[in-house]
């Protein structure tokens, strides 16, 4: 009950920080559109209009050269298809400056094109990332970035075993196997007549501690001792078509579950 309170406090935190959920609700962003805005304009070669857009913090005599260096990788046609990459805000508050806060955010987008810019031909997708600084109306260039793509990044960062290495089988393996040892757990518990505390012994099933997670692109290792979760395994992956993230956990609750149930150690209700 507690976890679905704060999922639903963090929501509506996300909601009222205009974090998008959906792909309607990122194109529909001022942060968005302004972000599209300015990559037509780079895209038509409209070097003055960019750089009047930039913030004081980034500004340098060179610019306008770095500027054409990035709009020479995008096609001068039209996309055929604009997805949604990311979308996320960093908000930084100065006690230096009474309190006045900064809001900075970072939005990209990839565009699929019937042929690529003159640069490099065979890179039909790009990923523009645009970051942002300040509020609606009053939106200043952090930051442009533009990255060609062999593929488009569903295929790039697909949760594929193909051509993937042996780590990922043991990951693969391994997840599932706590997953359906939590279950198989959560299951038997259920089915236990008598025992004492059964919401909890129920919820402990579900439990596990410490996290191995791999990058699933990189298929880099990261390791997380003080972790607890549910389901002994997990995936995520950042933004809307960024790469994937698979954890491992230790399923201790199921284990402490099926070893006391076989020790017949469990509390067990006297039947009167």
């Amino acid at each position: 009950m507690f976890r679905w309170i704060v999922t639903f406090l963090w929501m509506l935190l996300l909601s009222g920080c205009g974090v998008p959920r959906s792909t309607d609700q990122f194109f529909s962003t001022p942060e968005a559109q302004f972000a599209q805005s300015a990559v037509r304009q780079l895209a038509s070669g409209d070097v003055a209009a960019v750089e009047a857009l930039l913030d004081d913090r980034i500004r340098q005599s060179q610019v306008g050269d770095e500027i054409r260096r990035v709009a020479a990788m995008l096609p001068t046609t039209e996309p055929t298809h604009v997805e949604p990459v990311d979308w996320r805000f960093f908000q930084q508050a100065s006690l230096s400056e009474g309190g006045s806060s900064t809001r900075t955010t970072r939005v990209a987008i990839e565009y699929t094109f019937a042929s690529g810019p003159p640069t490099a031909p065979a890179a039909r997708w790009v990923v523009a990332t645009v970051t942002l600084s300040g509020e609606a109306g009053a939106f200043r260039i952090l930051g442009l970035h533009v990255e060609p793509l062999p593929a488009p990044l569903s295929e790039l960062n697909a949760l594929s075993l193909k051509d993937k290495g042996a780590i990922h089988y043991v990951f693969a393996v391994l997840a599932i196997a706590s997953a359906a040892l939590c279950l198989f757990a959560f299951i038997r518990c259920l089915r236990t007549r008598g025992l004492k505390r059964k919401w909890l012994w129920c919820l402990l099933t579900l439990v596990g501690v410490c996290s191995i997670s791999l990058s699933w692109e990189q298929g880099s290792v990261s390791f997380q001792l003080l972790y607890v979760g549910f389901l002994g395994a997990g995936l995520s992956r950042v933004g809307w078509l960024g790469p994937w993230t698979m954890s491992i956990m230790v399923p201790i609750g199921a284990i402490v579950f099926l070893l006391s149930e076989r020790q017949s150690t469990l509390p067990v209700e006297k039947q009167g």
